[in-house]
């Protein structure tokens, strides 16, 4: 990998103004867009993002809860809970658990606190698009590291230093299980990047939103680096439980910076709101209405079957309910895909050097994943058995 023109490859530049130039999100501007054609009359399915059951009554799940701000680090006992659920693989004796308002605010929170103004980040690609506008709204300089789609996007130790070098940056972040290719990066490549990070006196920033949408439980298991000063961790109920309303995350932060953090969240949210944090104590404690990794098998057998009968090249799918296929002439086969409704996500929303990607999302119920294959059927776009 040549990574020569790192600092060139963050996708768009600072406002030269006061304020600072961020993007709405990709994935909630596909949504828009898809409402406003159903809105037209059009008959539209997303290929690149989930579609989950809607709870609407408040006593789905029976909890107590307060209306007061709950302490700053969050509940107790859902610290206690989310501490075994997300974390439990860890040994990590001198790291604490803050509840946060979500995922995105943690990790702004961290880079707010604990990076100097101005800071490089380099971003571990592809990767979640919002990781760009985070690490703007916070302050700092957004940098992709653009890992290799024909090397199964593989962490390399001399990639890593190379970056390092010619950034001078101070974090790094990245997402395990991949979003979007649905990797499990090893043990041995988070031992590389907090080596890497160390020998710098930079952050290394692991977000494992999707730890309970698993399908290679093995690689899972062993997906974990020694404890370090300079590791932070951070989780979601929204993708692994269906709360994304509830905006509730989790970090793990070692004692030493532990307070900072949890002093940058407090000072912008007080604390996560009391009611989602009971609600999610109530799911934890109720674990057969979590939907577990075989909630999505049938759905994700048809995605790979749709990638496997096209021969698209794409790393296989570990974890997540996405997969990243390389397509052959993707200007032309995405915009067939959309002239029968099938609405995507680029790849290059993932990083500059992606755009021959697409982001195909399989979390969804069976009937519409057979949708999508009767409609790229249809448009020629599915080979043969």
């Amino acid at each position: 990998m040549n990574n020569s023109d790192l600092p060139k490859t963050a996708t768009h530049a600072p406002s030269t103004g006061h304020g600072v130039t961020v993007r709405l999100s990709p994935t909630l501007s596909l949504a828009e867009e898809i409402d406003r054609a159903r809105s037209e009359g059009q008959s539209v399915l997303s290929l690149s993002t989930p579609t989950f059951p809607e709870i609407t009554e408040a006593n789905a799940l029976e909890f107590p809860f307060s209306n007061k701000l709950t302490p700053a680090e969050g509940l107790a006992p859902l610290r206690k809970a989310a501490r075994e659920e997300f974390f439990g693989r860890w040994v990590l004796p001198d790291h604490e658990l803050l509840i946060s308002a979500g995922a995105k605010i943690a990790e702004f929170a961290a880079m707010r606190a604990l990076l100097p103004e101005q800071s490089t980040v380099l971003i571990v690609g592809p990767a979640w698009p919002s990781y760009e506008d985070i690490v703007r709204m916070a302050g700092h300089r957004p940098v992709m590291l653009q890992l290799d789609a024909a090397d199964n996007f593989t962490i390399r130790a001399a990639a890593v230093a190379e970056a390092f070098a010619a950034t001078g940056a101070v974090a790094m972040i990245l997402s395990n299980p991949c979003n979007p290719s649905g990797r499990v990066h090893t043990g041995e490549e988070l031992a590389i990047l907090l080596d890497q990070a160390e020998a710098q006196g930079a952050f290394l920033m692991v977000d494992e939103s999707f730890s309970n949408v698993m399908f290679d439980a093995t690689a899972w298991q062993s997906a974990v680096t020694r404890p370090s000063e300079h590791l932070l961790l951070f989780n979601s109920f929204s993708k692994n439980y269906h709360l994304q309303g509830l905006r509730v995350g989790v970090c793990m932060a070692h004692k030493r910076i532990y307070k900072q953090v949890v002093a940058a969240h407090q000072t912008l949210m007080s604390s996560a709101p009391s009611l989602s944090q009971a609600a999610a104590l109530a799911t934890l404690h109720h674990s057969e209405t979590i939907p577990a990794s075989s909630h999505y098998r049938a759905s994700r057998s048809i995605a790979l079957e749709i990638v496997e009968r096209n021969g698209w090249r794409c790393s296989p799918n570990q974890g997540t309910f996405y997969i990243f296929p390389r397509l052959p002439h993707a200007e032309q086969t995405l915009a067939r895909m959309r002239d029968e409704g099938l609405f995507a996500l680029r790849g290059d929303a993932f990083g500059a050097r992606y755009g021959d990607h697409f982001r195909f999302c399989f979390g969804r119920p069976e009937e519409e994943m057979v949708e999508i294959r009767r409609r790229l059927e249809r448009a020629g776009l599915l080979g043969q058995r």
